[in-house]
């Protein structure tokens, strides 16, 4: 079977070119102001598939999930992992970013993995953008640490119900819980 394995990766990412993309776009339009069409509130409070710019990254990558396509079973596919991402600089984390990797090597004398993380050549899939209600103020070298739930919908199972919790190591008073 191919792909045989496949591995989900978070890491935290800030929102400027995005928001300069996407928000900033509208106050000049063919110099035309616009922004009054949009609420950038409500421009990042849910997921989304985006080509995340590499330089907007500002935690470190870490794998959530290892999964072996010959043998996992359905009930593998609801999970709940932790994680912990360090804080590559000092920077405001804005939205998580989900991406994977794809590994076709069973049986194969040159293995070939396809991955879909920022920084990685452009695909289709694009990653997984989670964003968050407020942002996390991060010092370089700090941790964040957490935790993914994700429960396939009843309604369709290709859709999920995520929860995430997260806060600065150390600051687990400061805890925040964010569902989508």
């Amino acid at each position: 079977v191919y792909p045989n394995k496949a591995t989900m990766f978070i890491c935290g990412a800030n929102l400027k070119e995005h928001r300069r993309r996407h928000i900033d776009f509208w106050s000049d339009v063919y110099g035309f102001d616009m922004k009054c069409l949009v609420d950038p509130r409500d421009r990042f409070l849910d997921t989304y598939v985006d080509t995340v710019d590499p330089l907007s990254i500002c935690t470190s990558e870490v794998s959530l999930l290892d999964l072996d396509i010959a043998t996992v079973q359905t009930d593998d596919l609801d999970f709940d992992v932790p994680f912990r991402l360090q804080a590559l600089r000092d920077d405001q984390l804005e939205r998580f970013v989900v991406s994977f990797d794809t590994e076709f090597s069973q049986g194969l004398k040159k293995h070939v993995t396809l991955c879909t993380g920022p920084g990685s050549p452009e695909t289709h899939w694009q990653q997984t953008v989670f964003a968050l209600a407020a942002p996390l103020i991060l010092k370089k070298g700090e941790f964040v640490v957490g935790r993914v739930i994700a429960k396939r919908r009843k309604s369709n199972n290709r859709e999920y119900d995520v929860r995430m919790s997260f806060c600065v190591e150390g600051k687990e008073s400061q805890k925040k819980v964010q569902d989508w």
